[in-house]
């Protein structure tokens, strides 16, 4: 939408984090967040935010820049170094004002401005014509300096790449500008900013930034139906790179919220093919659950407290289980399957592992955001859809 969510909306949601694409009525120029009459506005809805206790990272990167940029006719200066020369792939022309100003170049992405579904008024004339610029160029100078300069001024809380164009070098300067913004902040928030990565098949181009990355947003091309778990965790989940990662995909088909949670994601929320609603349920259970507190045992690891009665040497892993252990307290157990039918399944708890006793514990399961209590006589038989799953939910007597 060109009008991006406000605070209000944001809370009703539950989400704690607000990432601003480009594209909109406070970040019409794509990764060029300096013109006043945009800023402007962008601060305030920043604050606006902040007192709501909503964090807000934005779009902004090295792979396009806006037409709009006042050092467009200085980079026609430097040839190909900053803007990216035409080639076989990319060679397209764009807009009338692209093709008066430069010669060898690549049109990019081209935004027109709309009414959105919220109500705001919207430029009908306003287009941002993008072009391709080589990240690994001196152009890195001048986006680092840019990154510190919106953290500064605009107080904000991270930044969103979509994709990565330039070298590791840079990716280990902005964790410098990040840390250097945190301490310049002083008072009780002393966090870092965010940087967040969207990704698609080709996370592994991007492997040497990990170590400065803070989650990813993995989707496009991701063969969410043909995939298996083992697909999930390496293509999709960020867990293999000590991140956590959000879904682009429709959660009421493949990117299915169960499933996901066997690796502690759900479809990034307000994107198309998420499922909002959802979200929110999934962010209460966390949040009663007390997530945060909690430790992950994936199905993939060789001593898991809670298993399937199935999961012999010869059974085949396309049903699983991972476990989120508050030892002695409680445990979430997530089964996800990747069958095509619906199958009953059985659950063997090793009770000592997880510091409970089945008798004095309370079950409860929950099947698309719906909650009903159980005894643990039921785990021994739980109906688990064809590519979805079932949350079951283990309190201890003194859980809080």
């Amino acid at each position: 939408d060109w009008d991006p969510p406000t605070a209000a909306e944001v809370g009703r949601l539950g989400a704690n984090v607000v990432t601003l694409h480009q594209g909109n009525s406070l970040n019409p120029y794509i990764n060029y967040p300096f013109f006043a009459n945009a800023t402007a506005a962008l601060r305030g809805y920043i604050q606006r935010m902040h007192t709501a206790g909503r964090r807000v990272k934005l779009y902004f990167t090295t792979k396009e820049l806006t037409s709009w940029a006042t050092e467009l006719p200085l980079f026609r200066e430097l040839g190909t170094e900053i803007v990216t020369a035409a080639d076989t792939l990319n060679h397209r022309r764009g807009s009338s004002y692209l093709q008066e100003q430069l010669s060898n170049y690549a049109a990019a992405w081209c935004t027109h401005s709309v009414k959105g579904s919220r109500g705001g008024r919207a430029d009908l004339a306003f287009e941002d014509q993008a072009l391709l610029v080589n990240g690994a160029s001196r152009w890195c100078n001048y986006y680092v300096e840019g990154v510190r300069w919106v953290l500064r001024h605009l107080k904000l809380d991270g930044i969103y790449l979509d994709g990565i164009r330039f070298p590791r070098e840079v990716s280990q300067r902005l964790r410098h500008v990040f840390a250097a913004a945190a301490r310049a902040r002083g008072g009780a928030d002393t966090r870092a900013p965010l940087l967040d990565l969207h990704a698609g098949p080709n996370l592994r181009s991007f492997l040497e930034h990990t170590p400065y990355l803070d989650s990813l947003w993995v989707g496009e091309n991701i063969e969410w139906g043909s995939g298996t778990p083992d697909y999930w965790l390496v293509a999709v989940s960020g867990l293999c790179w000590g991140l956590y990662s959000d879904m682009l995909g429709n959660a009421d088909k493949e990117a299915d919220a169960m499933r996901g949670m066997l690796f502690a994601m759900l479809a990034r929320s307000g994107w198309a093919g998420s499922k909002p609603r959802e979200n929110t349920k999934m962010w209460a259970l966390w949040d009663d659950f007390g997530l945060g507190k909690a430790e992950l045992i994936g199905w993939w690891e060789a001593e898991r407290p809670v298993t399937l009665k199935e999961s012999g040497a010869g059974a085949k892993r396309d049903v699983v289980v991972t476990v989120y252990r508050r030892r002695g307290e409680a445990a979430l157990v997530v089964i996800g399957s990747w069958r095509r039918m619906g199958s009953r399944v059985g659950l063997v708890v090793d009770w000592g592992a997880l510091g409970l006793t089945a008798a004095t514990s309370r079950v409860s399961v929950y099947r698309a955001g719906q909650e009903r209590a159980t005894d643990y006589g039921a785990l021994d038989s739980l109906n688990v859809p064809a590519g979805g799953g079932v949350i079951v939910r283990i309190d201890g007597r003194n859980a809080t």
